[in-house]
């Protein structure tokens, strides 16, 4: 887990459409898979990136290699040892905003632990970290990048490592709001850069090359999604600030403008919380629209009568969307740890939030396989996501995505081109059919 030492947790204090950070909270359904990540070993299995396809109109997939590893340590069991490197390799987020690039540090991400040796009377681990890259196409990517990183990851070393350089080191993301660290440092606005050898910093090379499988042209599952006649929508309106604020409410209107008086409208109110249930009538079918807003609060720490409400709506939905802060991966993860499907029926999420491409994690993934074990997780899910700083406000992304799904036309690239300025992207859509069959 991320230590609350270095992740501060400040007052959710955010703005009405961007992202800033949030009110922490209680961390208990995120803080054990945010652990989960480094507890993965593959000393004997070489890491396996082409196994994900990946699609995106302003975003190139990169596959990014540390050969040489380095973390000061006085850990010797394994777990707590990825646990430091997950520290340390935290700082690599910052550093890269630079470069219109984000990290993937949970999805598929591999360390291969190397050997232990005493330099200047200081254990050091050596390690192998594979992982990828969302970076953009606007510009070439070099085959190596200089990354600066804390020589190690424990707290007392982290601790001083902040005080000696985050005020000439750090960048002004996420101000004027308290954030960790890691998120605003950028090692070119200071000496650390420059420097071959800094104190309490290490300097490694980051490999970088094209995924092999980056893609265009495939298309979301409209035969699975259409197949019962219906389009079912779960939008989950994460609060923008500390006032009573929702988005859900604002989607029957926009949603009446495009189909007509809807069928059916109500409203479930509970705890901080509210449902706007509506369904409209198609050319294709039946469009059925769950709002839920969040009026108070976030995703880290749902009221039981709201879990169970969702827990409902999702055996019956064909996109799962989030609108609201990334909390820093706090808020993107907890609601990927809500996650359950049904057997057999094809789901598309879509996260729009400040990188929740950075943090989208195992739960996810792992709940799809729970209720499909005998194929790949990619046959039934795909996962759209912003890569950069996403922009939320009123559910007009949602609207835009529903009315695409409803037209049955348009291809991955085509649908995100319309979801915000926030790059999105796409991946696990490699085994799409569409326009051929869908078998099951």
């Amino acid at each position: 887990m991320w230590r609350s030492l270095h992740n501060p947790r400040p007052a959710w204090l955010g703005t009405a459409s961007r992202e800033s950070p949030v009110n922490w909270g209680k961390l208990g359904l995120v803080k054990n898979t945010l652990l989960a990540l480094f507890l993965v070993v593959s000393i004997f299995t070489p890491f396996c990136a082409s196994a994900i396809q990946f699609d995106s109109p302003s975003r190139v997939l990169l596959d990014a290699t540390i050969e040489g590893g380095s973390l000061v340590t006085q850990e010797t069991d394994d777990s707590e040892l990825r646990e430091e490197i997950g520290e340390q390799l935290h700082f690599i987020e910052g550093q890269l905003e630079r470069e219109t690039a984000t990290p993937q540090l949970f999805h598929k991400m591999e360390i291969t632990l190397g050997d232990r040796t005493e330099e200047d009377g200081r254990l050091v681990q050596k390690y192998r970290a594979d992982f990828q890259v969302a970076w953009t196409s606007a510009k070439p990517f070099p085959s190596q990048f200089k990354l600066v990183l804390p020589e190690g990851g424990d707290d007392d070393l982290l601790t001083r490592f902040e005080a000696k350089y985050r005020a000439t080191c750090a960048n002004n993301l996420g101000a004027p709001f308290v954030v960790p660290f890691w998120y605003q440092f950028d090692p070119m606005r200071c000496d650390l850069a420059k420097s071959a050898k800094s104190e309490l910093a290490v300097t490694v090379t980051m490999a970088l090359a094209k995924h092999a499988t980056n893609s265009e042209g495939k298309s979301p599952e409209y035969q699975k999604i259409w197949e019962d006649g219906r389009l079912v929508v779960a939008y989950v309106a994460g609060n923008y600030d500390t006032l009573d604020h929702g988005g859900a409410a604002a989607l029957e209107g926009q949603f009446t403008a495009l189909y007509g008086k809807p069928l059916s409208s109500t409203k479930k109110s509970g705890k901080n919380f509210a449902i706007y249930e509506t369904e409209y009538n198609t050319a294709s079918g039946k469009l059925q629209i769950f709002g839920v807003d969040l009026i108070q609060g976030n995703v880290q720490d749902l009221d039981p009568a709201l879990l169970e409400e969702y827990d409902r709506i999702q055996e019956v939905a064909d996109v799962v969307a989030y609108n609201g802060h990334a909390g820093l991966g706090a808020n993107v993860q907890a609601l990927s740890a809500l996650a359950k499907f049904a057997p057999k029926r094809y789901y598309l999420y879509w996260f729009n939030a400040c990188k929740p491409y950075a943090y989208i994690n195992s739960p996810l993934f792992d709940a799809m396989e729970a209720a499909n074990p005998d194929v790949a997780v990619s046959k039934y899910l795909d996962v759209m996501s912003m890569a950069g700083v996403g922009y939320f406000s009123g559910g007009r992304d949602v609207v835009e995505l529903a009315q695409r799904l409803v037209g049955k036309q348009a291809t991955f690239r085509q649908l995100m081109q319309n979801l915000g300025v926030g790059d999105p992207v796409v991946y696990h859509e490699e085994d799409n059919a569409w326009p051929q069959p869908f078998v099951d």
